[in-house]
């Protein structure tokens, strides 16, 4: 009788062990937007140990991403390093920077029979942004550091993104757009637009594309679960890099897109978790100069730019992943 209350007693140890381990698990909310670009929080779930589980939020926007991280609706999320610059602006605390995760994948795209050689050539024209993205930033200084009279360009607005502008596009509302893949290149394969031979990384800026947030008080609170997110997200951009035939089906399975959009648009897509300082202060001055923010917040960069979970989750120094 003693044998068999000793071995009960283990199997209720075990059992409590088990439950206090569930109990203990972190259900972590990551925001993000279905393209080419976010093909690391696709897989994340790959990346992380068994004791965190991911629940993926849709937005269309890298606004709405923002807001949703300031606001601790989630917490991590995916929006673009123009909301660098207007999260500091609007003096928003809750907000932080871990990591990059993509550059490129924003184009201008052109429609067929409209014949754009240079930047000048966009005078007159009409042409479609999501305002206040990342890639209407992009082309709005673009276009203005190339000698384009953005006075002469009437930007059309397109909220809800890119869908909407792609469909404007082919019924010639517009001209061209500014528009992220894998969109820009549906226009392309199917044959209604063009990549356009001006780039809108032909800037000081270049074209830094996404990055990885975090609610600030989540990573205060979880430090261990949030260097698991960053570790997770640098696994899953090597896997992107090193992977491109299960890529292709997995933006595919997510986006919807066809494939030979897919490969076109991941051709055009650069996966790097580095954050480069010096390009984002000169993105800074480019928004005051369009006056896309009102004040000068240079100095406040490194309040929200963080490298040090970067730096453990690839054993790189800060300045090797673009700290100053």
């Amino acid at each position: 009788m003693k044998r068999w209350t000793a071995i009960g007693l283990s199997l209720a140890v075990v059992v409590a062990l088990g439950a206090g381990d569930a109990l203990a698990a972190t259900k972590v909310k990551i925001g993000y937007i279905k393209e080419t670009s976010a093909v690391a929080i696709m897989v994340i779930e790959r990346h992380l140990p068994r004791d965190i589980s991911v629940e993926k939020v849709d937005f269309k926007r890298y606004g709405e991403v923002q807001t949703a991280v300031s606001t601790g609706d989630v917490d991590f999320g995916t929006p673009g390093y123009s909301n660098i610059p207007i999260v500091l602006d609007k003096n928003l605390p809750n907000f932080l920077v871990l990591s990059g995760m993509a550059n490129g994948g924003q184009e201008l795209v052109v429609r067929k029979g409209v014949t754009i050689r240079s930047w000048k050539d966009l005078e007159g024209k009409n042409v479609g942004v999501a305002p206040g993205g990342t890639a209407d930033l992009q082309f709005t200084n673009a276009a203005r550091e190339n000698g384009a009279d953005l006075r002469k360009i009437k930007k059309v607005a397109f909220p809800r993104g890119a869908s909407e502008m792609v469909i404007a596009l082919e019924r010639g509302d517009v001209d061209a757009a500014s528009v992220w893949e894998p969109f820009a290149a549906q226009a392309v394969v199917t044959g209604f637009g063009y990549y356009s031979p001006v780039s809108i990384a032909e800037s000081s800026i270049g074209n830094l594309n996404m990055l990885l947030a975090a609610s600030k008080r989540f990573v205060d609170a979880n430090p261990r679960v949030t260097q698991e997110i960053v570790r997770a997200v640098v696994k899953g951009t090597d896997f992107a890099k090193a992977n491109p035939e299960e890529t292709v089906k997995l933006v595919i399975r997510e986006t919807g897109a066809r494939e030979p959009m897919v490969k076109t648009s991941l051709t055009r897509t650069y996966f790097d978790v580095r954050m480069p300082a010096k390009t984002i202060r000169s993105l800074v001055k480019a928004m005051l100069e369009i006056r896309a923010i009102g004040k000068d917040v240079t100095p406040l960069i490194g309040t929200v730019v963080k490298y040090e979970f970067l730096a453990q989750a690839t054993g790189k120094s800060p300045r090797e992943l673009g700290a100053e």
